[in-house]
């Protein structure tokens, strides 16, 4: 059956401009349409564009990715902390994240507003690229463990997860004895290196894979239960077109996801409730004299001190200048129910060498609840309350209970703790809690949430919305759980899965 144009320019007709003298929109015809290409979206191209490769029926299937931001590199495997300048200098790229981030709720109660980063790669080009395993209390049990353990083997595959990026670094070496000899008499406590996804990949492009920059997905144009179209609006040109696909993909974001099932009137209750964040507590410490003397004189380290000294026999730190950041953990634990990170990622002042501070930043999670939620503002048919994009306004409604605010207590004199092993705090970075205003909303979970009572759910274990034929969803707001550390593996683990589930059905239609 041929695509009704006109029933859903009629339905979005405030969204849409016309077209030049008058002609119809353009339709675009591809298999798989995927909203996003952060690390999730781009989790679901790989993986069915692999696993499609060799099936005959489907290895020319083409996949369309849209993304509603401008390309901030050349080169599409690029991320803005891998610029040489900002690898000399660290503290120079603090302002390159602030300034990627707009504002995203409209702040009730006079909370602080949440930011979301609008570049083509999303969280990826400012991701810290952090791959933690997740303890198995913040895992849901949308697998099993044996599903999670085959899961997150291919995830970690997939980003080349490992620690092997910093583990020669003289600091990474020297902070994890010094805290692990701190802390020796307490056996539920350790500190290791951080993984990361930290190999540069190599640039692939190919005939099968498309990436349209500068496109805002406006809805899905949705009839019995069936994805029919997107409708994009091209930023540039100001044009609408419609993509008819077989599958259609939402991996845009823990807010946009819903936002824009929203606006395609695909409004199941549990949409956008559920709301968890996670609390992060911060400081900065300048590295105390006993591990510097420790660096200085321990035989480990002496053929690199001794080179560094040759090479600028004035300085009087031992620490190269080329020394690897550290990228320490302190793992999440059922008697510590946070997870730990010790790296340097903030600005340090100019008169302290950013080779002596190291960030503290111990990240908590909130109690699971359906009260706290995002909320969209207008309706499908009018104008009201958009945001900067033309999309229905996002509202926060969220606070932490009495449980949230006695684990973040507890969580701060721990991270104070580790803190006093390691120096004193660096004069403006005392322990604070960074709230809202320094996070992203993209590290909110469970606004579309997977699991499968559908009045507490929006999708399934394959990601797949509830009821709707063809309609798949990616991200953090997938994961129905609260979590502590760092959600992207998890995430990928997801999309996965749901990848794996959308070859299926495009061998079946």
């Amino acid at each position: 059956m041929p695509l009704d144009v006109n029933r859903f320019q009629q339905q979005y007709k405030h969204h849409l401009k016309t077209t030049p003298g008058g002609q119809a929109p353009s339709v675009i015809e591809t298999d798989v349409f995927i909203v996003g290409a952060g690390s999730v979206g781009c989790t679901f191209a790989r993986n069915i564009l692999d696993k499609t490769a060799s099936i005959d029926k489907l290895k020319n299937t083409k996949i369309l990715i849209s993304d509603l931001a401008s390309p901030a590199f050349p080169h599409h495997v690029q991320n803005h902390e891998n610029n040489m300048g900002y690898q000399q200098d660290i503290d120079k790229f603090v302002n390159v994240i602030q300034g990627a981030l707009s504002t995203v709720s409209v702040p009730p109660s006079n909370a602080i507003s949440q930011g979301a980063t609008s570049i083509v790669g999303e969280l990826s080009t400012d991701w810290v690229c952090a791959t933690p395993n997740p303890h198995a209390e913040e895992l849901p049990d949308t697998f099993t463990k044996s599903e999670w353990d085959v899961l997150f083997k291919r995830a970690k595959e997939l980003v080349k997860s490992s620690t092997a990026a910093h583990d020669e670094g003289i600091r990474q070496d020297v902070i994890k004895r010094t805290l692990n000899d701190a802390f020796k008499s307490d056996a539920d406590r350790k500190f290791e290196s951080l993984p990361l996804a930290a190999q540069k990949p190599t640039p692939e492009s190919g005939p099968r894979l498309t990436l349209k920059a500068d496109t805002l997905t406006v809805a899905f144009g949705c009839a019995d239960n069936k994805i029919e179209c997107a409708i994009i609006r091209d930023f540039i040109t100001g044009e609408h077109s419609f993509v008819v696909a077989k599958v259609y993909v939402a991996a845009c974001g823990a807010i946009r996801t819903p936002q824009l099932l929203w606006n395609s009137d695909i409004r199941p209750a549990p949409l956008g409730r559920y709301l968890t964040e996670r609390p992060v507590a911060f400081c900065q410490v300048v590295l105390g004299r006993n591990i510097i003397d420790k660096v200085e004189k321990d035989p480990k380290y002496a053929d690199r001190v001794k080179r560094h000294r040759q090479a600028a026999p004035g300085d009087s730190i031992p620490i190269p200048s080329d020394d690897p950041e550290p990228q320490v953990m302190q793992p999440y634990h059922t008697a510590r129910p946070w997870h730990g990170q010790i790296h340097k990622d903030g600005p340090s002042p100019g008169n302290v060498d950013s080779r002596l501070v190291v960030d503290l930043r111990w990240f908590g999670s909130g109690k699971v609840n359906p009260d706290n939620r995002v909320e969209f503002a207008g309706k499908i048919h009018s104008e009201e309350a958009r945001d900067a994009y033309g999309m229905p306004q996002p509202t926060f409604n969220s606070k932490p209970g009495s449980e949230d605010q006695e684990r973040n207590s507890r969580m701060m004199s721990d991270m104070c703790e580790v803190a006093s092993r390691l120096g004193g705090y660096l004069p403006g970075s005392n322990p604070q809690f960074i709230i809202m205003e320094g996070a992203l909303a993209s590290n909110c979970t469970g606004t579309n949430r997977a699991g499968t009572d559908k009045a507490m759910s929006v999708v399934d274990k394959n990601s797949k919305v509830h009821d709707v034929q063809n309609l798949w969803l990616g991200g953090d707001g997938v994961i129905p759980s609260a979590m502590a550390c760092n959600s992207t593996l998890t995430s990928i683990c997801y999309a996965l899965q749901a990848s794996d589930s959308i070859v299926e059905y495009l061998g079946r239609v």
